[in-house]
């Protein structure tokens, strides 16, 4: 069925569908659910140039989605090489950092090692290095527990909280500032979707795909 609708004078082809999707017809690399993709960021042409160039020469690709997960990593990858060069301003790396405010903000501003690996979701290997780390500058204090001595509780030295009270309500800015690219409601929306494709990978409905 022909769809198109008359539009300044000319006709636009409109996208197909969400049913479609997965059963592109033979050459129509360019089917597309997501109406009128806008045209590709400059430093993100160079992917979505070559992921075309696969579409055409394997039918059946859901070109779209490739490229929206391709865009997920890529804007990720710029929104933590941005963030970790605003901390290496300050002589943090982004593991410390998150380090720091996770022990900032847990109960009683105390969190033994197995706890900030499982926050970090790194190896105890790299969490023990980083805990080190954090020693030797001064911002972590390693201390028995309360309600076990054998075991080590870390928290903030006083220098630790200087310097994440410095440091973060800059990065607060920052983090306005590029999220002001979206208008509030565009805001709300685009974190009930995160969060709704986050559910979906840790609840396992993906895993049989």
């Amino acid at each position: 069925m022909d769809t198109t609708q008359p539009g300044d004078g000319e006709e636009r082809r409109l996208a197909p569908s969400m049913g479609q999707v997965g059963k592109p017809r033979e050459n129509d690399y360019h089917a597309q659910p997501f109406s009128r993709r806008p045209a590709a960021v400059k430093s993100f042409a160079v992917f979505e140039q070559r992921i075309e160039r696969v579409a055409r020469q394997l039918p059946g690709m859901p070109l779209p989605q490739v490229i929206a997960h391709r865009l997920l990593f890529f804007v990720a990858r710029n929104v933590k090489e941005r963030q970790n060069r605003f901390l290496a301003g300050f002589g943090l790396s982004g593991s410390a950092f998150t380090a720091l405010a996770m022990i900032f903000g847990s109960e009683g501003g105390v969190l033994n090692p197995c706890e900030l690996s499982d926050a970090l979701g790194a190896s105890r290997a790299n969490v023990s290095r980083l805990v080190e780390e954090m020693a030797e500058a001064g911002w972590v204090r390693r201390q028995p527990a309360a309600e076990d001595g054998r075991r080590v509780v870390l928290s903030l030295t006083p220098a630790g909280r200087r310097l994440l009270a410095k440091v973060l309500p800059k990065l607060w800015r920052r983090i306005l500032s590029l999220w002001d690219v979206f208008d509030e409601q565009e805001q709300v929306q685009f974190d009930g979707l995160l969060r709704k494709l986050l559910a979906a990978l840790e609840g396992g409905a993906l895993e049989a795909a």
